[in-house]
């Protein structure tokens, strides 16, 4: 009898197979878990980082001193990882950009994918990305009420 038709060998070679097939599951399980994990967190410090701009430049605004509001949004869009700091009118008019002074007073398009949150119902039908699949940065928007 050849050691690879004993029953031994047979019940050895089926409880590493599987082993191997629960733990490849168990693994494709523990990726997916761990990519929404890791798009909550790059959501959740996107919205605190509008927050802390909002409320590092609030008190500047209220008491209309605008270029310290705008020295801090510069400094808050030089940070490394920060594309740019952008503030809008409701109408989408740009009151201040930190990446290129020459958009100031340029209108945005309301239905483009940063801003359909708030300016639509519905997602756009198309161009919309979920975080996980952005290239290499996340559009984060916050509400300033600017006067």
């Amino acid at each position: 009898m050849k050691w690879y038709n004993s029953i031994g060998m047979k019940i050895i070679l089926s409880v590493v197979g599987m082993i191997l097939i629960v733990n490849g599951a168990l693994a494709y399980l523990f990726l997916g878990i761990q990519k929404e994990n890791l798009n909550h967190v790059i959501l959740r410090t996107a919205t605190q980082l509008s927050e802390t701009i909002k409320k590092s430049i609030q008190n500047d605004m209220l008491e209309n001193r605008k270029e310290a509001a705008y020295k801090i949004m510069e400094t808050i869009g030089r940070q490394e990882g920060i594309e740019k700091v952008r503030v809008y009118s409701s109408e989408g008019k740009i009151l201040f950009s930190s990446d290129n002074p020459g958009e100031v007073g340029r209108m945005v398009n309301q239905k483009a994918e940063a801003c359909y949150g708030c300016h639509s119902e519905a997602r756009p039908s198309s161009g919309w990305r979920h975080p996980s699949e952005a290239a290499s940065s996340f559009p984060s928007t916050a509400k300033i009420r600017a006067a």
